[in-house]
This record gives structure tokens, sequence and C-alpha cells, in this order.
């Protein structure tokens, strides 16, 4: 699609009108107005803009919910007296619709969004998704109580990296679980039970 409009100045274009010989053929008045057109608006045609290609949908990163371990479904039980001394927790095959996106990770033990600690983190190119995702805990080593405890591991996958500060005031109590407004995200949590004067 076309539209007309102005040009730099160029050659003038001369037109003069005679009556066609017997042989050639007459032209009807609306021909004749289309041939005149161009000449009287300049003879130039400037062609619309191009529209810009709208950019990439943005998916989340998925990952295989059989391959929780353990399941994320159940509490995990724990003896320290029989079940040596770390609970591994483990995701794996997690990848992104999108073929350019890098993963990152981040696990989380009892969150508190006045601290943000971070037990571990992590990330994977493109060429590298899909890989176990792999956390490993000493719950002896986590502070006690004197008796029996219920510990949250939570674990985040995002297609973009975590922010360092806040885009908001929301954002503000979730310190180090922030990401862009632009990113997708799995997570998953899981609960540790046990008896924290079982641990030598």
């Amino acid at each position: 699609m076309r539209r007309w409009g102005s040009c730099p100045p160029g050659p003038r274009f001369r037109y003069e009108w005679r009556t066609p010989g017997p042989r050639e053929g007459r032209l009807s008045l609306p021909a004749r107005f289309a041939t005149l057109l161009p000449l009287l608006l300049g003879g130039c045609l400037i062609p619309f803009p191009i529209e810009e290609q709208a950019p990439e949908e943005n998916h989340a990163p998925a990952c295989e919910a059989e391959a929780y371990v353990p399941p994320a479904d159940e509490i995990r039980d724990y003896d320290p007296l029989t079940d040596g001394d770390e609970v591994v927790f483990q995701i794996s095959g997690c990848d992104d619709p999108n073929e350019d996106d890098r993963l990152f990770w981040r696990w989380f033990i009892d969150y508190n969004p006045l601290t943000g600690f971070i037990a571990d983190r992590g990330e994977a190119p493109p060429d590298q998704r899909g890989g176990a995702i792999r956390f490993a805990v000493a719950p002896c080593e986590l502070s006690r109580t004197g008796g029996e405890v219920l510990h949250r591991v939570d674990l985040i996958v995002a297609d973009r990296p975590f922010l360092s500060s806040p885009e908001d005031a929301q954002q503000a109590e979730r310190r180090n679980q922030i990401l862009p407004r632009d990113a997708g995200s799995h997570r998953v949590t899981w609960f540790l039970r046990f008896d924290d004067r079982r641990c030598r």
C-alpha cells in the first residue's frame, strides 16, 4: 500500500495534449484523470514505513514433576541416626519454550524476607538445560529447637537473572527472590521433618 507525498526538487514534467488520430484509441475521462494525477502531484510515490516485528512472547520454564526428589507433595521425614548426614533435594528435566533463554535458580531454607538468605544458586546456558538441579542439606547443621522441627525448602527456577533491588514496595517483601516483570519462573517447595535431639 502506498500514499502520495512531496518529493525533493527534480525535473519538471511537460504535458502536451493532442487530439488522437483516427487510428489511435481515445481515453475515457477517468483514464485521462488517472494519467494526469501523478504529474499533478509531483510524480512521486512514498511507501508507508514497514512496521517493526513484535518481540517474541516469553514463556515460563517448566520441570518434570515426576522427577522431583523427594516428591514435593509429601513431607520428607529424616532420622539423623539412620539416614546419614545429608538429605538431597533435586529436580531435573527443566526446559524453556524460548530457545535462547538461560536458566537461573536459587535455593532457600526457611526463607525469611528480612534476610533473604540464599542457601545455594546456579545457572545453565541454553545448550545445558535439562540437567539435574541438586541441593544437599545437612539437617543437623540447621538451627536447633530441642525437639521435632519442620523445615521448608524452596527452589525458584527462572528465565531471567534475579534482581538485586526491588522495583516496587511489593517486591521489597521478597528479598533475593525478586525477578523482572517479564520473567517466567517455576517454583517447588519441600518440607523436611526431624527431631534435632537425635543429632549427634
